[in-house]
């Protein structure tokens, strides 16, 4: 190994599109996605250690034992290169947890990015994918990240083109959401609300429309959760002038787009009052990037 101490930055992604459109035998849902990595981000840094994997983690109320998706990972890695590890690592959360952001998944990402530099490895990304989509649905699209077409269960990852800059306000109520019992709503449910179209908010993307791309966002998890603080917030971004508002994934963070900054600051400023956390980020075009 080369470096005595690996740094990694894991973003969080905000979906601009989500629709399920199909359960599989397995009990796995298929997705139309199109998701996007933004500046807010978890910091994983990676070290020797002792024998074994020791995960900690700056917020202490998560698991750090093996059923954490990054110790996952780094397990999953080292079986896969067949190494016996001895590994400090440390998470440094800022994603919120519960929030259909993707910070476990990122994490876990930035996990294999991070072990594929520090033990010289150097798989090729393709390979990452192999390992990370037996750690969770979401790794993939965190290896490479930017703007793209997610499909199947999550595995399959197709860059589109860029969201066009602008300022999101991210904003979680006091209520999380755990993704398991979000899917089990949707299979109850009579699944009797609209669909749109994937294709509108590709073509919106590909002529850098910005006010096309955010009118064009859905997400089936809206009509499925009848939160009142995630409708409350919603609200608040549409009268706080934003070009469009969604939950990401399946919530229960909600966000913002903005093409005026001051705009932005009035709604961050004026949530900070309703909601439990609340950022500005812009979107990013890279997925878990290691820093050397």
């Amino acid at each position: 190994m080369n470096n005595p101490q690996i740094h990694v930055v894991a973003p969080a992604k905000i979906n601009l599109f989500l629709d399920i459109t199909d359960v599989r035998d397995d009990g796995y849902h298929t997705l139309d996605m199109v998701m996007q990595t933004v500046t807010l981000a978890d910091e994983v840094r990676i070290k020797d250690g002792e024998q074994g994997i020791n995960l900690t983690c700056s917020r202490k109320e998560l698991s750090t034992g093996p059923d954490n998706l990054v110790y996952k990972a780094a397990m999953a890695f080292c079986e896969y290169a067949g190494i016996e590890p001895s590994l400090d690592i440390h998470l440094t959360k800022s994603i919120p947890s519960q929030a259909g952001m993707g910070g476990g998944s990122s994490d876990a990402a930035a996990v294999l990015r991070g072990l594929n530099e520090f033990y010289a490895a150097y798989y090729p990304t393709s390979k990452l994918v192999d390992i990370g989509v037996s750690v969770g649905a979401d790794v993939p699209f965190f290896l490479s990240g930017g703007t793209a077409l997610v499909t199947g269960i999550g595995e399959t990852v197709k860059p589109v083109s860029p969201l066009a800059d602008c300022f999101i306000v991210i904003a979680k109520p006091n209520e999380g959401i755990c993704t398991k019992e979000a899917y089990s709503r949707f299979d109850s449910s009579d699944k009797n609300f609209p669909h749109n179209n994937i294709d509108t908010i590709k073509k919106a993307l590909e002529t850098n429309n910005l006010k096309q791309t955010a009118g064009s966002m859905y997400n089936t998890f809206e009509y499925l959760h009848n939160l009142q603080s995630v409708n409350s917030i919603l609200e608040r971004m549409k009268e706080y002038g934003a070009l469009g508002q969604l939950m990401s994934g399946s919530g229960s963070a909600c966000f913002a787009i903005f093409d005026n900054k001051a705009a932005a600051k009035r709604c961050y400023r004026h949530l900070q009052q309703i909601s439990h956390s609340v950022f500005i980020c812009r979107p990013c075009r890279h997925g878990a990037l290691v820093l050397i």
